[in-house]
Parts: C-alpha cells; structure tokens; sequence
C-alpha cells in the first residue's frame, strides 16, 4: 500500500519499520496495539484513489479519513469491498475533487430498504 500512495509526506516502507502502529497516519487500538483501527491521510495531497482497495484487506479498520486531497474518484471496488469491514465506522472523503456522482451505496454495500 505503501508505494501506491505516492506522496512525500507519507512514508511508509516495512522494511525500515515493521511495526504500521508507528507509522504516520496510522492508529492502532489501545492498549495492546495489535490491530490498525484508524488511517488518516487528511491533507496530503493524494491524487491518486488506486490505494483504496487495499485499505479494504485491514478487516480491523474501524476509520479512514482521506479528506483534504485531491482525489477525483472512489473506486466501485473499495466501496464494495468496504461494506465487508464489520468493524467499519466512518469513511470521510470530504474536501476532495470527487467528478460525477457517487453510486447507491446500499447496493453496493449489499443492502436493501
């Protein structure tokens, strides 16, 4: 995920830090910090939205704040494959350059009125 992100002010290479809790950006629960709960990637200056599936396969990630970029789409298959996250509480994709509209989430999350 790492590579795919492409920004200067987020480095993230585990080779030189293995551990994701202490990179920045990224929260892990308290105490123990065993699990990422929360990334945050506010403000950075992402262009690119490629990465987004690949949050997905963080089956304990609770928040995902990528608002204050310069993102223009949200791939059909992250917010797919989000809805599979039970543990998932906020997506916040505010303050981005978002084209189009977004399709019905519920569909694409898998539920029905």
């Amino acid at each position: 995920m790492a590579r795919s992100l492409n920004v200067t002010s987020i480095y993230w290479d585990i080779n030189k830090e293995a551990n994701p809790c202490l990179w920045k950006g990224v929260s892990c629960n308290p105490p123990s910090n065993s699990s990422v709960i929360q990334i945050s990637l506010s403000g950075v200056s992402l262009s690119s939205s490629d990465f987004l599936p690949l949050v997905c396969q963080v089956e304990s990630l609770q928040n995902l704040d990528v608002s204050g970029n310069r993102l223009r789409k949200i791939p059909s298959r992250f917010l797919s494959d989000s809805g599979k996250l039970d543990g998932l509480k906020l997506l916040n994709f505010s303050y981005n350059n978002l084209e189009g509209s977004l399709p019905d989430l519920l569909v694409l999350l898998g539920w029905s009125s």
